[in-house]
C-alpha cells in the first residue's frame, strides 16, 4: 500500500510517502511542481512518457500539469 504523512507550514508543505514493494500509483498530475528526495529504492518514476530509475539520495521533480506515476517494483 501507500502511506502519506503531510507536514504543513506557511507557504509550503513536506510530505513523507512510503510505498510497499510492488505498489504502483495511478497516473496523475499536480497543480504545482514538487521536488522529491528519494529515501529508498530503486524504483521507477514515469513522467510525460519518460521512465527514470531513482535510488536512495536522488532528487526528482514532478512537473505541474504533466502526467506521472511511481512504480515500486525493485523493493526499497
Amino acid at each position: 500500500g501507500l502511506t502519506i504523512r503531510r507536514y504543513e507550514f506557511p507557504g509550503n508543505s513536506v510530505r513523507v510517502v512510503t510505498m510497499d514493494k510492488g505498489f504502483k500509483t495511478a497516473p496523475n498530475s499536480a497543480k504545482t511542481d514538487s521536488l522529491i528526495r528519494v529515501t529508498g529504492g530503486p524504483m521507477k518514476f514515469l513522467q510525460n512518457g519518460q521512465s527514470f530509475v531513482v535510488n536512495t539520495g536522488d532528487f526528482i521533480r514532478e512537473v505541474a500539469g504533466l502526467m506521472h506515476n511511481w512504480d515500486e517494483v525493485e523493493g526499497g
